[in-house]
């Protein structure tokens, strides 16, 4: 600092020669010297910081520092404090720098002359505080907010700092509680002697690792505890820092997997096949008692490890040695689970040979949550296996029964679809086995049977009963052939209908002539209620559609007009007309066989509801016209409806098949055929416009009604 003489003398005689004095003086003064006289004049600036301003400081000599320093209001304020006569120390910011000022009133007397100021740099000195008080606030940050605790000790091992995850963990509430105590006061009694000697070793060798310890709080509650403590240095004194973690969650959980472990060898245990876990290398970690029993029964088993830590590959190239010819097979997907080439993994292989003989089913799993391990299980199939070998010998046995038999043998599932004919079944029908299956059986029967054999045939699969009916086939390139057909129905184990299996034996020529005879006389069902000769030319008029087995509708209509001619056309007479639903057999995705099929399903539905002496016929390809004998109009609608809805229930391969049906009744007074044909058609296509599935009926008073 310049003595107070030389500054007085530059105040009063503002010379060259005592500013060069004074400046060569500051020049050895650390910081910034500046002087304003009494007036606010810059009479002086100097001092070793003064090149650090951003200014030329010596061109502001003889300025008024108000003027100099506009804008900068710390400064201007300060400076006038000192020019009033205060002596004070100040820190303030200038020019992006932070300065610490100490101003001193230049005095003559009691008048204030100038003032002088020198201000010290401390810019990197403040920022060093900010950085480190930063520093502090993020370490108490961290401190108080991690989910470990922190707890400081002396050289004496006492509590000098703790955070709030601690006093939690020792059962306090505020740092007051433990402050100048030793942890041992809250460590539980059997943790007490362990705790001080791991504090003392701490002191002695710097650090203590994984040290488990339990606190035992006020309540009597205990907390275990993971401590990893170090020796350090703060402000110089010797301190313990200990890092303490609540480990009750981890502890409960290794509890819960020895539990887990536990359970799992006590289901290894009482599983009573060879069961035995590989880890991702193909090593045994765990077996069960059948496993080892298993392993007895090998000569190498006594002379090489076959537990846990065995190489489980390595012993099926000494299983190869002793009659297992497919270890290579077995080894090699075992290898494709572990590697993670595929989920599982299973084959069946055999021990031994001869009536010692037997096989085992080795399935290989991989347990995805599990590190990859792999469970083994070997389940013992032997029985198993021979009866699956008797069961083959019976079918074999069976199979070439059936070839050699001489009756025809078939059978059919629960829907009466044909599964299965044997030879001599086709050699009697003259249709292939492979034409025989589902419903093609049937186009080996006589035209003039179909009928009569479906309405059997549908009747059978209904009652779900044995049945014996005598029918003809009419083979293609030979005579017809008479025949028994016998059917008895298959169930399973709870009685539940699975199918029919059934023989066909062809009949003696003397029964042959015997039904021709009778088969020569027309059916009832084909002949109309009248007498004499137009009985006899009713029924030969009548021909048979040979896809479907109903009659043709140009024969019925022909038989109709004739009773009509000849005055023999019963009052009571009904006519149905029949059509199938083309929203429930779209042309675009049935194919011809497929709707063909669901026309003789139809027709023979239908048949099997008609009294004897109605007659069902085929109209166009898929429509059908039925004839009611001594009908009145509710029994009309009742066959009608009992028609339409066993089609729509019968069973359609996933398939939903409805008809829409228009039924009329001859007038009372007569009327013409055609009325009658024509009110059945107005029936129909009204039960079509009103969405079809239904049946409408013809009304002669105001017209048809559904």
């Amino acid at each position: 600092m310049p003595s107070t003489s030389l500054l007085q003398a530059l105040f009063a005689q503002p010379t060259a020669d005592a500013a060069a004095l004074l400046l060569d003086v500051c020049a050895h003064v650390p910081g910034i010297v500046f002087a304003f006289s009494a007036e606010g004049r810059i009479v002086f600036s100097g001092g070793r910081d003064l090149g650090a301003l951003p200014f030329d400081a010596r061109t502001t000599i003889g300025a008024d520092y108000r003027q100099v320093l506009a804008g900068h209001d710390v400064a201007l304020r300060d400076i006038a404090r000192a020019l009033a006569g205060e002596e004070f120390e100040t820190k303030s910011e200038f020019l992006g720098r932070y300065y610490e000022t100490r101003y001193n009133p230049i005095r003559e007397g009691e008048r204030v002359v100038g003032v002088i100021g020198i201000a010290h740099d401390v810019t990197n000195h403040r920022r060093m505080e900010q950085e480190l008080q930063t520093s502090q606030t993020l370490y108490r940050t961290v401190i108080e907010t991690t989910d470990t605790g922190f707890v400081m000790l002396d050289k004496d091992g006492l509590v000098v700092e703790a955070n709030d995850e601690y006093l939690r963990q020792a059962g306090f509430e505020s740092q007051e509680q433990i402050l100048g105590r030793r942890v041992t006061e809250w460590t539980a009694p059997h943790d007490i002697e362990r705790n001080a000697e791991e504090v003392e070793k701490c002191l002695r060798f710097g650090m203590t690792r994984n040290l488990r310890i339990d606190y035992l709080d006020a309540k009597g509650h205990i907390t275990p505890i993971e401590v990893n403590a170090t020796y350090v240095y703060v402000g110089g004194e010797p301190r313990i820092l200990a890092l303490c973690r609540d480990v009750t969650e981890r502890l409960a959980a290794e509890s819960a997997l020895l539990s887990t472990e536990q359970l799992s060898e006590a289901v290894l245990e009482a599983v009573h096949e060879a069961v035995v876990v590989l880890d991702s290398d193909g090593r045994i970690v765990a077996v069960n008692e059948g496993w080892r029993a298993f392993m007895r029964g090998f000569a190498f088993a006594e002379k090489m490890e076959t537990g846990i830590g065995a190489d489980y590959l390595a012993l099926f190239e000494h299983a190869a040695t002793e009659g297992v010819e497919v270890a290579a097979t077995c080894a090699a997907g075992i290898r494709d689970v572990l590697a993670r080439k595929k989920q599982q993994h299973s084959m069946e292989f055999s021990v031994g040979a001869g009536p010692a003989r037997r096989w085992y089913l080795k399935r290989a799993t991989r347990l995805e949550r599990a590190d990859g391990r792999v469970v083994v299980m070997h389940v013992d199939v032997t029985e198993r296996r021979r009866q699956q070998e008797l069961s083959e010998r019976s079918a074999r046995a069976l199979n070439t029964l059936l070839e050699l038999v001489p009756v025809g043998v078939f059978q059919t599932n629960a829907q009466g679809e044909c599964v299965y004919v044997n030879p001599t079944w086709s050699r009697i029908t003259g249709l292939p086995a492979e034409r025989a299956m589902g419903h093609g059986w049937s186009e080996a029967l006589h035209p003039d049977d179909r009928l009569r054999v479906f309405a059997e045939w549908e009747r059978a699969i209904a009652a779900g009963a044995a049945s014996t009916i005598e029918f003809r086939f009419a083979p293609p390139d030979r005579e017809v052939v008479w025949a028994q057909v016998q059917v008895v129905p298959l169930r399973d184990a709870r009685g539940q209908l699975q199918g029919h299996i059934g023989t066909v034996t062809a009949l003696s020529a003397r029964k042959a002539r015997e039904l021709a005879r009778e088969a020569a006389q027309p059916p009832a069902s084909a002949r109309p209620a009248r007498t004499g000769s137009d009985r006899g030319r009713a029924a030969s008029a009548l021909q048979r559609d040979a896809r479907t087995g109903a009659f043709e509708a140009t024969s019925v209509q022909a038989w109709l007009a004739d009773a009509w001619r000849s005055g023999t056309a019963p009052s009571g007479l009904a006519l149905l007309r029949l059509e199938i639903d083309h929203a429930t057999l779209p042309r675009a995705r049935a194919t011809p066989a497929e709707r063909e099929e669901v026309v003789r399903t139809i027709a023979r539905i239908a048949s099997s509801l008609l009294r004897e002496g109605d007659v069902v016929a085929r109209h166009g390809e898929e429509g059908f016209l039925i004839v009611l004998q001594d009908a009145s109009l509710a029994g009309a609608r009742a066959c009608a409806e009992r028609v339409r809805l066993a089609v729509e229930r019968a069973a359609w391969l996933g398939a939903s098949v409805t008809l829409s049906v228009g039924a009329a009744v001859r007038a009372a007074g007569g009327g013409e055929l055609e009325d009658l044909f024509l009110a059945a058609d107005v029936a129909l296509e009204a039960a079509r416009q009103r969405g079809g599935n239904r049946v409408a009926v013809a009304d002669e008073a105001d017209g048809t009604r559904a």
